[in-house]
C-alpha cells in the first residue's frame, strides 16, 4: 500500500541550506512526491526521485499527470478533498496516458483510494488515526 500520502518535511529548509540552482542534480526519496514537486520550483537541472515502494512512485506520477491535465480545483478536489468522483471522471480520459505501465496497473486496481478520505490512507494515515483514538 501507499505508506506516505503526504509529506511531513519542510523542503524550504533544504532549499535555504543548499541554495539549489539550474546546475544542480537533486536525488531524493519519492515519499508522497510533495518534496520532489517543491524541489522542481527551484528549477534544478534534474531531480531524480527514487523509492523502494513503487506505489510511492505511482503517487508522484499521478500528481505530475494531474498538474499537467487538471485545473487547480480538480487537483485540490482529488488530493485535498479526496473526491473519488473527480478522480474517476478524469483518470481514464486525462491522467492514465501520462503514467508508466506499473503506475497504470496500481491506479487501475486502486481507483477507490480517493473514496475514503485520502489523508487517512496508507500506513501514516493509519498511524495518525490510531494515535487520535488513544488520545
Amino acid at each position: 500500500s501507499i505508506i506516505y500520502n503526504m509529506s511531513w518535511e519542510d523542503p524550504r529548509i533544504d532549499q535555504e541550506l543548499f541554495k539549489f540552482n539550474g546546475s544542480d542534480v537533486i536525488v531524493t526519496l519519492t515519499s508522497a512526491g510533495d518534496q520532489v514537486l517543491d524541489y522542481l520550483l527551484a528549477s534544478p537541472k534534474k531531480v531524480i526521485s527514487v523509492d523502494l515502494n513503487e506505489r510511492q512512485n505511482a503517487l508522484l506520477e499521478l500528481k505530475l499527470a494531474s498538474i499537467r491535465e487538471l485545473s487547480y480545483e480538480e487537483f485540490f478536489a482529488i488530493f485535498a478533498s479526496s473526491d473519488g468522483d473527480v478522480f474517476k471522471k478524469n483518470y481514464q480520459t486525462k491522467l492514465r496516458k501520462h503514467l508508466t505501465a506499473k503506475s497504470k496497473a496500481f491506479w487501475d486496481a486502486n481507483q477507490t483510494i480517493f473514496d475514503n478520505y485520502f489523508f487517512w490512507s496508507g500506513a501514516c494515515g493509519n498511524l495518525v488515526r490510531s494515535g487520535m483514538l488513544v488520545m
